[in-house]
């Protein structure tokens, strides 16, 4: 009986320090710390193309940029009103735009067809459209290639990464929750910068891991969480003015946002150790 009692305890000794393990979901967080922080302010005009746009819709919406990546050296940035797409040097601060990609009239009683958002892979920057289009550009900013996005109805495209491939949804009715515990969304794979292929994507979890995935990462008071790293923003994090996964950019350590205040444009770029 002693016997018993004595290797009943070590079995309860033993259950309780697996407990006590450290789980996956529970893997401690490294906190990065600030290394460097830059901040660039451009001016808007609705008549220089070379310039952010700035547009007030139905008295108080408003436009003037719409989605933000890197790539490398460069801050990639959407601008919806003069539908072209811009790029500032991290080191110099200086702007670049493309040509102009749609070519629509500003109208302030109703939104026309405008750029969308942006990713970068490889060598190529990819922009969709409102209007269902693919525009697939070089580092310099040149047009490579337009496509048709195929979807069966109107939608704004986005773009979603996904076990190392590009994706692009259109609409929440283009994301459907199974009975089994399983996301199945229908979308295109962007197979290089000429290639769309329409896909359904298979993803293990429910619409809270689908839209974990889209997002990139989580919110917590100043700090944006990726996975178990966590980059705080001095206090600094933006104000979502239309979907936040459109306004942050993170990779390699470097966090880039933009704002708008007083109708300019506010770009920041946060590196960490």
């Amino acid at each position: 009986m002693k016997g018993n009692h004595f290797s009943l305890s070590i079995a309860i000794m033993a259950v309780m320090a697996i407990m006590l393990l450290p789980r996956p979901s529970d893997a401690q967080v490294i906190s990065h710390q600030i290394k460097s922080k830059q901040s660039f302010t451009f001016k808007t005009s609705n008549e220089d193309t070379a310039l952010f746009g700035f547009t007030y819709f139905f008295d108080s919406t408003f436009f003037s940029v719409n989605s933000i990546a890197r790539m490398d050296d460069f801050v990639i940035l959407i601008d919806p009103i003069h539908n072209n797409v811009k790029s500032v040097s991290v080191s110099e601060g200086r702007l670049r735009c493309s040509q102009v990609l749609l070519k629509t009239a500003i109208d302030p009683n109703r939104i026309p067809p405008y750029l969308m958002d942006v990713y970068v892979m490889g060598n190529y920057i990819y922009v969709t459209s409102s209007s269902g289009f693919l525009f697939t550009l070089d580092r310099d900013l040149l047009l490579v290639n337009k496509s048709q996005i195929s979807f069966d109805r109107t939608s704004d495209p986005v773009f979603f990464s996904f076990n190392g491939r590009l994706f692009i949804f259109g609409d929440v009715g283009d994301v459907v929750e199974n009975s089994n515990h399983r996301v199945s969304v229908r979308a295109n794979c962007v197979k290089g910068p000429k290639t769309l292929i329409p896909t359904m994507v298979e993803i293990e979890g429910d619409w809270a891991k689908f839209d974990d995935i889209c997002t990139g990462f989580k919110k917590k008071d100043d700090c944006l969480l990726v996975e178990n790293n966590s980059y705080c923003l001095d206090g600094k994090f933006p104000d979502a003015q239309y979907q936040l996964t459109r306004q942050i950019w993170i990779s390699d350590r470097s966090i880039s946002f933009y704002s708008v205040v007083d109708e300019k444009v506010v770009l920041s770029v946060y590196d960490f150790n």
